[in-house]
């Protein structure tokens, strides 16, 4: 079996000078349990491979690495809100699975007890209703960040080729406002429930 990193420091200490010590009767050798021994995290929720992993004897097990030994999130998983909760009872911490990924909180260091927690995203089973000059009408899933536009749901939905683009509805609880593609500028918003009419051309 090969050796690494505290187990080669005490091999070369029995292999050495001090392991050519003559022992004497009476005389005990103790050997120390890993502090870390017993340690674990648990991480939990949309987790490909949710449970506990063992906090390895050098005791460095950062966030970032528990989340891949545990397969990462699932596709149904809130990929922005990803708690922390520490075993000293202080107030947990939430981050984005991209900053754990790329960032700093990718680097915190976990202790045994401390769970990792990632929830359903709140936009599953929701989306937008299409109607009117497109190929799919009907429900258009939100996606799951929560981030969509008027233009990103009429390029999934598909324009008919009697699609006038120059006038598009949003309609949002009682509210409806017109939208004229064609000279847009700005980003608009959806919000799960819209409902999205595209008129026909009159010719």
């Amino acid at each position: 079996l090969g050796l690494v990193g505290s187990e080669m420091c005490i091999r070369d200490r029995v292999l050495g000078e001090k392991g050519q010590r003559l022992m004497n009767p009476g005389d005990q050798i103790i050997v120390s349990k890993n502090r870390f021994a017993g340690m674990a995290v648990s991480v939990e929720g949309k987790i490909s491979k949710p449970g506990t992993l063992a906090i390895p004897k050098s005791g460095r097990l950062d966030l970032a690495t528990a989340i891949v030994l545990a397969g990462g999130l699932t596709a149904d998983a809130d990929r922005a809100r990803v708690e922390l909760i520490s075993s000293d009872g202080s107030k947990s911490s939430i981050f984005s699975y991209a900053a754990i990924l790329r960032g700093n909180a990718g680097k915190i260091r976990l202790r045994g007890g401390d769970r990792v927690l990632v929830p359903q995203s709140p936009f599953v089973g929701l989306g937008v209703t299409m109607q009117g000059a497109v190929m799919k009408r009907g429900l258009l899933p939100f996606p799951l960040d929560g981030k969509f536009t008027l233009k990103s749901a009429l390029t999934r939905a598909g324009l008919s080729d009697l699609a006038n683009e120059k006038k598009v509805e949003v309609t949002r609880a009682a509210n409806t406002t017109r939208y004229n593609m064609k000279d847009l500028k700005t980003d608009i918003w959806l919000h799960p429930g819209d409902t999205i009419k595209v008129f026909e051309r009159l010719f």
